[in-house]
């Protein structure tokens, strides 16, 4: 796991890991504004566009397209255990390597399981796990597999 290291200045955000002094990840909320921090949001959506995803507004809900794929190609079975989630994670997206596989499936068991100690009922459960399949196939395949590599995408979050 990466820590969370300070930035000397905006550019810094696109410096890839390996080049980077200290090896970390950045995580900044941008609460003011002037010409360089718009130079920097227009280059950093850029850069998303081209290389990551870009979320405007909510992730929406699988649409019955998606769900019908899905269910042709896994099935709707569903078990509350690490080793079905890796499984169905190397069926779904078979780009991942396995690193990243045991990350995203850590991610979504303990998403789950906090869902599970809460309360919420198997069906509940299951359909959370299956709407966490499509975003990943759907939204987000095009850089699961870049999960762990020297080109990091950072986070930030602007406040007017």
């Amino acid at each position: 796991m990466l820590e969370h290291k300070k930035i000397q200045n905006l550019s810094d955000y696109f410096v890839e890991l390996n080049s980077r002094q200290d090896k970390g990840v950045y995580f900044y909320r941008i609460n003011g504004y002037s010409e360089e921090i718009g130079e920097f949001i227009k280059k950093y959506y850029d850069v998303a566009r081209r290389t990551g995803v870009v979320i405007e507004g909510k992730i929406p809900n699988p649409d019955e397209g998606n769900l019908s794929y899905y269910n042709e190609i896994m099935g709707m079975d569903f078990q509350m255990n690490m080793g079905f989630i890796l499984m169905s994670l190397r069926k779904w997206l078979p780009r991942m390597n396995e690193f990243q596989r045991q990350n995203v499936a850590d991610s979504i068991y303990d998403s789950l399981d906090s869902m599970r100690r809460s309360g919420k009922t198997e069906n509940m459960l299951k359909n959370a796990y299956i709407k966490f399949m499509c975003w990943l196939y759907y939204k987000f395949e095009r850089i699961v597999n870049q999960l762990g590599e020297n080109n990091v995408q950072e986070k930030y979050s602007c406040q007017p």
